[in-house]
């Protein structure tokens, strides 16, 4: 069943094979409050950077592309190896779970170091990476920095309980601080916030 309603009418409910329309006329943007799946609250999306935009508020900002594709992430090769990124996100509506999903992407030569995400100083999801043993492109496909296969789109979905209307989250990692960041570098694509 889809409904929509407010408080003392109902306009729009999709039952089965039968629809019942009671004057819906939509003009903009339609918001809701919830959404529910067999009487189960769904996510709703609160914040997302693709960081194709100059102004995303992540410290440090620096976006890359690779190759001739126009897509941008925030890091890349020579940008983020041995540092941390970090973004405060505020005035999220009232919930009781998070849910962070994002694209993580490891570019050259990894030596078994990880990358973590922090929220609010506790380490929900850490990736750890080790390259092939030859800078061989054979064993992979090198997109970004050196000649050295990469591996991109590191799928991150993590959900957990939190209810303050902010959070601080941190993507960090593990590698020394004398490493070359145009040797071992990575990225971060898609970073998407969820609310429930």
């Amino acid at each position: 069943m889809f409904i929509i309603k407010d408080s003392s009418n109902t306009y729009l409910q999709i039952q089965d094979n039968n629809t019942i329309i009671s004057n819906l006329n939509v003009y903009g943007t339609i918001h809701t409050n919830d959404f529910l799946f067999y009487q189960t609250n769904q996510w709703k999306l609160y914040h997302i950077d693709t960081f194709d935009k100059k102004d995303n508020k992540w410290i440090p900002s620096d976006v890359s592309t690779c190759g001739n594709s126009p897509d941008t992430f925030l890091g890349g090769p020579c940008k983020f190896g041995p540092i941390e990124a970090y973004i405060k996100i505020t005035n999220i509506p009232k919930h009781t779970k998070l849910k962070i999903k994002m694209r993580i992407h490891f570019f050259d030569t990894w030596d078994g170091d990880s990358l973590f995400l922090q929220v609010d100083d506790k380490i929900i999801w850490t990736e750890s990476h080790k390259s092939n043993d030859t800078t061989s492109t054979n064993l992979g496909i090198d997109v970004c920095g050196e000649n050295a296969p990469d591996r991109l789109s590191v799928s991150v979905d993590s959900e957990f309980e939190h209810s303050a209307d902010s959070t601080n989250i941190l993507l960090g990692n593990t590698l020394k601080k004398t490493t070359n960041s145009c040797i071992t570098s990575w990225g971060i694509d898609d970073f998407i916030i969820y609310y429930k």
